[in-house]
């Protein structure tokens, strides 16, 4: 369903960042569980984004890589209904603002309405919020392989909404630190195209984590924002396993797994695994 995007003065009338009242920061992102069978294994494989990226401090820089699930944020298209449903918001930065990404700054005794808000969007396919996110899957997929990514190579479908109601803080470099909530809409994305496939399982295979370190640090020299990605192929059942047998303090942050540091919420699409710090709602 498609809900036109708003115009500048829509935005324009909402601050960006905290105040002391409105100071509880919401994100409401996609994630999407993107699967397919290896062609000679036949086997169930999950594909995370891997990310190098540069971070700076006082001329310090450090390197991060992380894999996470494919998705984004979703943006916001009727900030009126929202502002009828949680009263006074800003958003967390500039970027935000201009993208109209659901980044948000609430006071803290919104967070039901809001959280009722959106689980009411998402459930009932309304307008007020983006519903999918092939927006998001086209652009990570150009990023990581460089290709475009087309509606006839993959199946798409909504699974689940998992909400995150303890606040933790962020580490997204535009809001680093505030304590933030989240409420993820789940999606499962399965991958038909054999070409595809093979791309996907090329790439993941020639780059190493070193590597992304290496283009990322490029990247910035360039005068960029110094970011590097590939695909990450895992073993669908293997991952399930490992994850199953960690206890659930163990399971909520950065995840080591065969070399590589896993975000925290790759939790929220290993849909069999039980995990304490999400709510489930299944469609």
């Amino acid at each position: 369903m498609y809900a036109p995007r708003k115009s500048a003065n829509q935005v324009n009338k909402f601050g960006i960042g905290p105040t002391p009242e409105i100071n509880l920061r919401v994100s409401v992102a996609h994630l999407v569980r993107v699967l397919f069978t290896h062609p000679t294994e036949q086997k169930k494989k999950l594909i995370l984004e891997r990310t190098a990226t540069i971070h700076v401090d006082r001329g310090n820089q450090e390197i991060t890589v992380k894999a996470k699930p494919f998705g984004g944020g979703v943006q916001i298209n009727d900030t009126a209904a929202l502002k009828t449903a949680v009263g006074e918001f800003r958003f967390d930065s500039i970027s935000s603002h201009n993208e109209s990404d659901f980044r948000i700054y609430i006071h803290p005794a919104a967070w039901d309405s809001l959280k009722n808000f959106c689980v009411h969007q998402i459930q009932f396919q309304e307008i007020a919020l983006e519903l999918t996110p092939r927006r998001e899957l086209c652009e990570e997929f150009r990023d990581c392989l460089g290709i475009n990514l087309l509606p006839d190579q993959y199946s798409l479908e909504r699974s689940s909404i998992a909400v995150e109601s303890l606040p933790v803080q962020t580490s997204n470099i535009r809001a680093a630190g505030n304590p933030t909530v989240r409420i993820y809409s789940v999606h499962e994305m399965w991958i038909h195209d054999q070409p595809l496939i093979r791309k996907v399982l090329e790439n993941s295979a020639s780059r190493s984590d070193h590597q992304l370190r290496r283009l990322a640090q490029e990247d910035y020299l360039a005068g960029n924002k110094g970011r590097a990605n590939a695909a990450l192929v895992l073993d669908y059942e293997h991952i399930i396993q490992t994850y199953r047998g960690r206890s659930d303090e163990q399971g909520s942050g950065i995840m080591q797994y065969r070399g590589h540091d896993l975000d925290g919420n790759v939790l929220a699409i290993l849909e069999p695994v039980k995990a304490n710090k999400y709510q489930q709602l299944h469609e």
